[in-house]
């Protein structure tokens, strides 16, 4: 039986964190933009959630860069958390931006989330 590699479980929780900051910065934009749409006026109190998205998108490169290099995280084990980035999307989207859900989406956060486990 193999022993707990702690560098491999920070390494994926970093990867983790990542894809979901990178995909819920993107949602953030959105939203922003969303808020946008329905209200010229409102441009200057958007913009900083806008940017603030950008930001958290940004940070995605940054915070991707730590399990690669510092915990010498394969990415054969970091690009498949791509997938779990999506799906923490598809939740902002739904309890944020009130967008529905529909099955096949459904079945494809349950193709995504048992890919994933499986890779890893």
């Amino acid at each position: 039986m193999s022993s707990f590699n702690s560098d491999l479980f920070f390494g994926i929780l970093i990867g983790l964190i990542a894809y979901i900051l990178l995909y819920i910065g993107k949602g953030i934009q959105k939203y922003a933009i969303e808020a946008f749409k329905v209200n010229k006026t409102i441009k200057s109190k958007h913009s900083g959630v806008w940017i603030f998205g950008t930001v958290l998108t940004a940070l995605f490169v940054f915070i991707q860069w730590i399990p690669l290099t510092v915990f010498h995280t394969p990415t054969y084990l970091i690009a498949p958390l791509e997938g779990v980035g999506l799906v923490s999307l598809l939740v902002f989207s739904f309890i944020v931006l009130k967008e529905k859900i529909t099955k096949l989406e459904l079945v494809g956060v349950t193709l995504i989330i048992t890919g994933t486990i499986l890779t890893i």
